[in-house]
């Protein structure tokens, strides 16, 4: 019997041993109330550091695609580009057209030379 009782007086020795190691672990890396509180008071600073961040960020992109140009947009801008720079070419055929007859007129340029000159792009004339 009294193997029986030091057998279980060693279990329950070890067993309050062990006990005694995690408390005393827990004791020396559990976190505080305080630290707790100080954690979670930095967390909503972060929060909050954040939001103002991203409504920062919000209202730069809205600025941003107030003043941004649309593929679209740009399309029309250049074919009225285009639209205006083929007027002015034709314009100055006229005017090259103009004059080159007017020389002729006055015979100071061959039919030769004013079917050569009329054949010239942009835009040609057919010698008739």
């Amino acid at each position: 019997m009294d193997e029986e009782k030091q057998v279980t007086i060693n279990e329950v020795m070890g067993a309050a041993s062990e006990v005694i190691e995690v408390v005393n672990f827990l004791k020396d890396n559990a976190a505080s109330q305080e630290s707790v509180d100080d954690l979670a008071e930095q967390m909503q600073e972060l929060k909050k550091d954040l939001s103002e961040t991203r409504f920062s960020l919000g209202a730069k992109v809205d600025s941003l695609s107030v003043r941004m140009v649309t593929k679209e947009h740009l399309d029309d801008k250049i074919a009225d580009v285009r639209g205006d720079f083929g007027s002015l070419v034709r314009k100055e055929d006229a005017k090259l057209r103009a004059v080159v007859g007017a020389l002729e007129q006055e015979k100071l340029i061959s039919k030769d030379k004013v079917s050569k000159i009329s054949a010239m792009e942009p835009f040609p004339q057919l010698a008739l």
